[in-house]
């Protein structure tokens, strides 16, 4: 009975897309014909395939090839997979992690949110796919969406601090590593993968994707496609705060409400990759294609339509003489996306590049074992047309790295470096003088310890010195932003950003119990962010500056010492009532945030207010039921020129059904989050006084195992 039901069900999704407007890529067949073969898979001789059964604590962002309890590792990591992912992926990246401990999300509207950790964003915080660079434009910009679906995860990795001694020195603040199954690092025979759809009320969204992996005589390969459709944002109330309506008064009639404006949403990924796997080495190469156009929430007239080709190759060679595996990562990116204004295009951004990492694993040698490795990153990154904000660069940036660790019987120490070369060359053209081109050289050092007070209890520290250099944005900007409605203006005399960072944390582990608290401070000299002058472009040529609403606001980039700290809690307690008849666990987390401009005595902008929250969760034979009560408070210390934001409570509900016929899985859930459709704003956000985040939220949605 099972295969009929998904035969129909898939039928269904298929005559839909059938009656969907497709733009880009012809996606309709190339989605229906791997649906199909989806079908043909499911109803013959198939391996049931649970995410689930996956959640192991292996971090891949540390390179390290044996699995441990991520409280085990000295700095403080979340991995999400399995019903936890599925529970909480949104549409973008950042708002699917924005309720993690210490992240929250930029939320440029619900298709462009970048993870904001620890009140640090943009290019601060490094962004991979399978340990490589995602190669897009998203860190230059708030309203550039990341180019990848959360449906195509398989898992996401969060490290919180500093990881520039690893990845570079735009994971400064932390790094965000989203795993696939594109290429395979362990050989699985037969077919496996998983069919989802979903249905959401406030956006009136519909989503589908699938999966699909087979194995065969050491070989893999994997197929992926997916497409999502939503309309504009569904509100509780006035798009703009009371606030901002207070000092900017509109005729009632000209006022948003009920809806978010320009907010709709179409999006078309696939892929396609093999892999081999022998008993010494791997090798894989995947191609994937990604299409989104959306709405830029600031300008009713504006559009965004984003493309990435990328193909990506990962190898290991294992026990090569001294190492334990060598491995290979690069991948390559033709990336653009088009700020089409009434029908014209106003910009054009083009970033096509390369990132390669070669990492060499050591043989553990009695305490001590670690890796070694060389990253080189290249792209050429321009903005074109007569709207061009910034002119066409040349960055390269290549580096060293080293990262050991010596394990005892209660103790764990961790010792990282790293020296990195880049070079930004700018070209002139018809718009854009020539300026010089910059070179930096950058270090960063780390060192972590961890003791085991007992079995259950451990402390951790981790201190680091971290110099990040000034980006092609920040050094040369010199225009209008329409999508963010500034006017920015670059400095080519900036000095690289350095940053001492210390991290404390306590934490408890049994079978029912996990804790974590951890206190952080990271101080900054030559801070780097973009700051109102209070004064106004003529954008509109009107001869007089800031006459008209059409004039943009400058905001030019700046430098100062800036001081950012907080505290952080995560609670779960599992089975806490003991009953036969089911299981209750319980989580609470809580975080604080403050930040500093030192230099002004001023606070910084954007800064995550508090927040906590309570869930509970109770699963009983094939059900699990979730109910989370989030208190977010008013934000009421602020940069200047910064609108306070008011405090929110919300509740969100949720079940998981799931119906197991001989090695098939299915997965029904439902999801009703924002309950009581409370008004509710991110002060990280850029936009929070002129956009709400959603309102009240059904969705509803099936996932097929197999």
């Amino acid at each position: 009975m099972i295969y009929q039901n998904i035969r129909m069900y898939l039928r269904h999704a298929i005559t839909f897309h059938r009656t969907t407007n497709f733009s880009h890529l012809k996606s309709i067949k190339r989605l229906k014909l791997t649906l199909m073969i989806c079908i043909h898979i499911v109803t013959t001789n198939a391996l049931a395939d649970s995410e689930t059964s996956h959640v192991a604590d292996k971090i891949m962002v540390f390179g390290h090839d044996e699995s441990s309890s991520l409280y085990d590792m000295v700095p403080s990591v979340t991995k999400l997979s399995g019903d936890k992912l599925l529970q909480v992926r949104a549409t973008s990246l950042g708002d699917t992690l924005k309720n993690e401990v210490g992240i929250a999300s930029s939320s440029y509207g619900p298709s462009a949110g970048r993870p904001v950790i620890r009140g640090l964003d943009g290019d601060r915080i490094r962004i991979l796919q399978n340990g490589i660079g995602v190669l897009d434009a998203s860190g230059a910009s708030q309203d550039h969406a990341i180019p990848i679906d959360p449906l195509m995860m398989d898992s996401v990795e969060i490290v919180r601090g500093p990881l520039s001694l690893l990845y570079g020195s735009s994971a400064l603040g932390g790094v965000v590593n989203i795993l696939t199954n594109r290429t395979h690092s362990d050989f699985q025979d037969g077919f496996h993968g998983a069919v989802d759809s979903q249905l959401s009320s406030m956006d009136n969204g519909k989503t589908i994707g699938t999966k699909i992996d087979y194995g065969k005589n050491r070989w893999m390969f994997h197929v992926d496609g997916n497409y999502r459709k939503t309309q504009d944002l569904k509100i509780n109330g006035f798009a703009r705060s009371a606030r901002k309506r207070e000092l900017d008064p509109l005729p009632l009639d000209q006022e948003t409400r009920d809806h978010l404006t320009n907010s709709a949403n179409e999006t078309q990924s696939g892929a396609v990759g093999t892999t081999y796997v022998g008993d010494e080495n791997i090798i894989g190469v995947s191609a994937s294609i990604f299409a989104n156009e959306y709405g830029v929430v600031a300008d009713p007239q504006t559009r965004i339509k984003m493309e990435q080709s990328r193909f990506d190759l990962a190898s290991e060679w294992k026990n090569w003489q001294l190492f334990k595996t060598i491995r290979l990562k690069s991948a390559q990116s033709i990336y653009k996306h088009r700020e089409i204004e009434n029908g014209i295009i106003g910009t054009l951004f083009k970033n096509n590049g390369n990132e390669t990492r070669l990492e060499f694993v050591q043989h553990k040698a009695g305490a001590l074992s670690g890796l070694v490795g060389f990253q080189s990153n290249i792209f050429r990154f321009s903005a074109l047309g007569d709207e061009a904000f910034l002119p066409e660069t040349l960055n390269s940036a290549q580096a060293l790295f080293a990262f050991e660790e010596f394990s005892f019987d209660k103790d764990k120490i961790n010792i990282g470096a790293r020296a990195e070369g880049q070079h930004i060359r700018p070209y002139a053209d018809s718009k854009f003088t020539l300026q010089q081109s910059r070179s930096f050289f950058l270090g960063s050092l780390a060192l972590g310890y961890l003791h085991n007070l007992n079995a259950s209890w451990s402390v951790s520290s981790q201190i680091s010195y971290n110099e990040r250099a000034p980006n092609y944005q920040e050094l040369f900007a010199s225009g209008a932003h329409m999508a963010t409605f500034t006017y920015q203006v670059g400095n080519s005399n900036l000095s690289k950003e350095k940053a001492q960072a210390l991290d404390l944390s306590l934490r408890y582990q049994t079978d029912k119990v996990r804790f974590a608290m951890s206190a952080f401070g990271q101080k900054f000299h030559d801070y780097i962010f973009l700051a109102p002058t209070g004064t106004f472009d003529d954008t509109n040529n009107s001869g007089i500056a800031g006459d008209s609403s059409d004039d943009l606001p400058i905001y030019n980039y700046t430098s100062k010492n800036a001081f950012l700290y907080g505290l952080e809690l995560d609670f779960h307690y599992n089975d806490i009532l003991q009953t036969f008849t089911g299981r209750t666990d319980i989580y609470i987390k809580t975080d604080y945030l403050r930040g500093r401009n030192v230099t002004d005595h001023t606070n910084l902008p954007r800064i995550t207010p508090p927040r906590t929250t309570l869930g509970l969760s109770y699963s009983h034979g094939d059900c699990i039921y979730d109910l989370e009560l989030q208190r977010v408070f008013a934000q009421n210390i602020v940069a200047p020129n910064e609108l306070p934001t008011d405090g929110y409570n919300q509740v969100n509900l949720g079940a998981i059904y799931k119906y197991t016929v001989g090695l098939q899985q299915l997965s029904f859930f439902a999801r009703v989050n924002n309950l009581f459709n409370v008004e509710a704003r991110n002060h990280v956000s850029i936009l929070k006084d002129i956009s709400q985040l959603g309102g009240r939220n059904f969705s509803v949605g099936i996932r097929a195992y197999f």
